[in-house]
């Protein structure tokens, strides 16, 4: 699938045919271009989603496979402009299928968008294009492509609505888990918080994800009764020897289980095993954090390697520096999430490659160079020589 076109200009590789094909009016006169921008909108046949399903499939491998050569210096086989129009596309598509607008008739909501075939009886076909467009939008994070900052907020205005973060909170946690009773047992306004969230997160936007998550975590402590009768939420006092903070963190912690989302005070020992002066309003917790997270992914504990630009990873040889690698492995995902509920900024110096994974993301060819430098200049002398 070699592009036959010079860098900027639209190629004749077989995906770009493909795409003018998904683009096509279903009747054409000679008036009418088979070229389409990314403002035009089109009746999809449920042919055409037969087409967009192989489309996005075959590009998402594409991407998955490319460099930052192919995609932006070559500009095969799209160009940068084209790889907008495509976002764009997609992501009007996927909106105008999944949105249900606010405003209600007397008989209710008004009829979900005639776009909603897409998911209602292609399923498939939403899931391929909502991986698409994630896809797309990682590109666009590792080297911008995206003309304006409100590039992929196709809807903003109505998505960062009060009326739609309640929606999501009303979906639940765990969109991506919902099972086809539960999807039939919600209304169309909580159907289309929980495709949104659960194919494209980044359509909405940061604050409106911050809030539909902070209201999730204020939800489970009230469904789990955190609170005593005074109205005070429960905890538990924890003593740390500063010199042992992941040690002792791991002995007095880790045996909480689901009670670890209440409130945690720390009383710290010192050097010389005596209890420091002060109480813990939740300042003194988040010194702990921060001095926990900084020991605990530190390479001098066997749990962590570091790259040569001093980003960490997990140590494929962890079991060599304790027989219980996996447990606290375990524990320190325990503890980030803790960190996420009780609202606390610490900086990790994660590798890209390693983050992708904890996000669900697929590495791409250039994401090897946040191993290996090395290793990475040496494949792409090889595909080029």
């Amino acid at each position: 699938f070699e592009a036959g076109a010079p860098p900027g200009q639209s190629s004749d590789h077989l995906l770009a045919r493909l795409w003018r094909v998904c683009l096509q009016p279903e009747v054409q006169d000679d008036r009418q271009s088979a070229h389409a921008t990314a403002k035009d909108e089109y009746d999809f046949s449920l042919r055409r989603f037969a087409l967009l399903r192989l489309f996005c499939k075959a590009y998402t491998m594409l991407l998955t496979t490319s460099d930052e050569d192919d995609l932006y210096e070559k500009q095969r086989p799209f160009t940068v402009k084209e790889m907008r129009d495509i976002s764009q596309t997609l992501a009007r598509l996927f909106y105008k299928a999944v949105w249900v607008p606010t405003t209600v008739s007397s008989a209710g909501f008004r009829p979900r968008s005639p776009y909603l075939s897409l998911l209602d009886g292609n399923q498939a076909t939403a899931d391929a294009c909502g991986r698409t467009l994630m896809q797309l939008r990682v590109c666009d994070e590792r080297r911008s492509f995206a003309d304006s900052p409100s590039f992929w907020l196709v809807g903003r205005a109505e998505i960062a609505s009060e009326s739609f973060i309640q929606r999501a909170v009303r979906v639940g946690q765990e969109p991506a888990r919902l099972r086809g009773d539960e999807r039939q047992s919600m209304t169309p306004s909580q159907l289309c918080a929980a495709d949104l969230l659960r194919l494209t997160p980044f359509m909405i936007p940061f604050n409106a994800r911050a809030q539909i998550f902070s209201q999730w975590v204020a939800q489970e402590r009230d469904d789990n009764n955190l609170f005593n009768a005074l109205g005070a939420m429960r905890g538990h006092w924890v003593t740390i020897r500063r010199a042992y903070i992941f040690e002792d963190a791991y002995t007095r912690l880790n045996g909480l289980g689901a009670a670890l989302k209440e409130p945690v005070r720390i009383k710290f020992i010192d050097e010389h095993g005596i209890e420091e002066a002060g109480i813990d309003g939740g300042g003194v917790f988040k010194e702990f954090m921060h001095e926990f997270m900084t020991k605990a992914f530190s390479p001098l504990y066997g749990l962590f390697k570091e790259t040569t630009l001093g980003k960490v990873y997990p140590d494929p040889a962890s079991r060599l520096a304790s027989t219980n690698h996996l447990d606290l492995f375990e524990f320190l995902g325990r503890m980030l999430g803790k960190i996420l509920v009780d609202g606390i900024t610490v900086k990790l110096p994660f590798a890209s490659f390693f983050l992708n994974k904890i996000l669900g993301r697929v590495n791409f060819v250039d994401d090897l160079r946040s191993l290996d430098l090395e290793v990475h200049r040496n494949m792409k002398f090889l595909k080029n020589c």
